[in-house]
């Protein structure tokens, strides 16, 4: 009952925080609906998972905004349970219950949750791909299983291969562990998986794989010697952040003072194949990325480094925190909390007047809904009776029209055919569209291959709340529907 309490108090909180505080959807979120209405195998950036999630909670929730920020708080519920399962089959329920607390503190699990992303859909996945993998190779559990998670964890992120690739290397070199390849589990496993995946690789050969190769594009490589050094420290450095709350309370449970009494004595030692899994699941994934990056020279994003997180607490409690006194947990009790209320404060300043310190208002003040309502009551008194259909524009701009009009148009991103292939000529011509920019940059380039466009007055709204920032400002134009 404790574990599920803490759970749903974990949900509450980092749903109703940004629900309370953004009235605008991030960027993420609305770029996963602008794809997840249209019910693609394959997008052209990333997998389909968490754009297809987003849209089955729009669609059950009748398109309910604050329903969006359920997604990331849930994921990372699911991931925490999924940690504590294993320590529990680890440790024990006592360390288990700690290294979930633990894990509450890796702020990848709590303040950039609310975006519900690729990296945010990865923490549960993960979680459970190395519960069920430790199930599978130690506990008789199901290969089967492993297979579907491995299968759901690279529609929902290709860096799930890093993953992978660390538990197969664990299994080819690991002397006791190459045991698993003379049964047949293994090979349910990747059977499964690339069951599940055939539709999804069909589609990418369509599209010549080119989502595999749009990390680099985002990652670009680097420009001297010196940066092979520099992006991976740069990187490093941003994960040692990431989880240098969940240690620092870690280090004080583990610090003891003389005559202070015993809540938990030093956990059994774990078996040499199991110590190994666990190293590799905690640290495998974190290293390829680093020596890729150190190799190839990537600079790889920050985020990128959410999933690699989710066994942290577990191994430094199996590994490095020994006995733990009364003293201890009661010291752990206090940081615990107070990492939490300061990552609470702090979400909570930035999504509410943090905004006055900034150059530019955040994504969560944008005026998202007021955009749409006035792009959809002029079409309408320009075209008639006809429906809204299609938004072109960069998936921000056009993905709130498209989202918050009560017509639900398909975004035409970018107005490119590659990055929007539900968008054809024909239902261009036929329909019509709306083609929206913003200001101060001038009309996009895609403008003038559109055929003939009414220009439209602009758009003026006011931030939400406007913090001291002028309004932001809209150009656009309407392609009428054929009559």
């Amino acid at each position: 009952m404790l574990v599920v309490g803490f759970l749903v108090l974990h949900v509450l909180v980092w749903w109703l925080l940004p629900a309370l505080l953004q009235h605008n959807l991030p960027l993420d979120v609305i770029e996963q609906l602008a794809w997840g209405r249209e019910w693609q195998i394959v997008y052209f950036k990333h997998p389909p998972l968490p754009a297809w999630i987003l849209e089955s909670i729009a669609v059950i929730s009748g398109r309910w905004a604050p329903a969006m920020y359920l997604a990331g708080p849930l994921a990372s519920a699911v991931a925490l349970l999924a940690v504590w399962r294993l320590g529990c089959e680890l440790l024990g329920r006592r360390r288990a219950l700690l290294t979930m607390l633990a894990q509450e503190c890796v702020l990848y699990f709590t303040f950039f949750t609310p975006e519900f992303n690729h990296n945010v859909v990865l923490l549960p996945l993960w979680a459970a791909i190395g519960l069920a993998g430790y199930r599978a190779i130690f506990n008789n559990g199901s290969w089967a299983l492993l297979g579907a998670l491995m299968a759901l964890g690279m529609l929902g992120k290709y860096t799930t291969a890093l993953l992978l690739v660390s538990l197969l290397g664990l299994a080819v070199f690991h002397r006791s562990l190459r045991r698993v390849w003379v049964t047949r589990g293994p090979y349910v496993a990747i059977g499964v998986a690339l069951l599940l995946l055939v539709p999804h690789l069909v589609g990418l050969s369509q599209i010549d794989f080119a989502p595999l190769f749009f990390p680099f594009a985002r990652a670009p490589a680097a420009h001297h010697w010196y940066d092979h050094v520099f992006y991976p420290v740069l990187f490093t450095a941003a994960q040692l952040g990431g989880v240098a709350p969940a240690l620092s309370a870690l280090a004080v449970l583990g610090w003891r003072r003389k005559g202070e009494g015993l809540f938990e004595s030093e956990p059994k030692a774990l078996a040499a194949p199991v110590r190994a899994y666990l190293w590799t699941i905690t640290w495998g994934p974190a290293a390829l990325a680093v020596a890729a990056s150190l190799i190839l020279g990537l600079h790889l994003k920050d985020m990128w480094g959410s999933p690699m997180w989710c066994f942290i607490g577990l191994f430094v409690l199996a590994e490095a925190v020994g006995p733990i006194t009364t003293g201890g947990l009661q010291r752990f009790a206090i940081a615990w909390a107070a990492i939490l209320l300061v990552v609470i404060g702090v979400f909570t300043v930035q999504q509410s007047i943090g905004s006055y310190l900034l150059p530019k208002a955040t994504r969560g003040q944008f005026p998202g809904r007021e955009l749409a309502a006035a792009v959809e009551q002029r079409w309408h008194a320009v075209a008639g009776r006809a429906p809204l259909a299609i938004v072109a524009g960069d998936v921000w701009l056009a993905g709130n029209v498209a989202f918050y009009a009560q017509e639900r148009p398909s975004v035409f991103i970018d107005a490119d055919p590659q990055k929007s292939p539900w968008i054809t000529p024909a239902a261009l011509a036929r329909d019509g569209a709306v083609f929206i920019w913003q200001t101060p940059a001038g009309p996009p380039p895609w403008l003038d291959r559109l055929g003939t466009v009414l220009p439209e007055p602009s758009i003026e709204l006011p931030y939400v709340p406007p913090l001291g920032h002028a309004p932001a400002k809209f150009k656009w134009a309407i392609l009428l529907p054929a009559r």
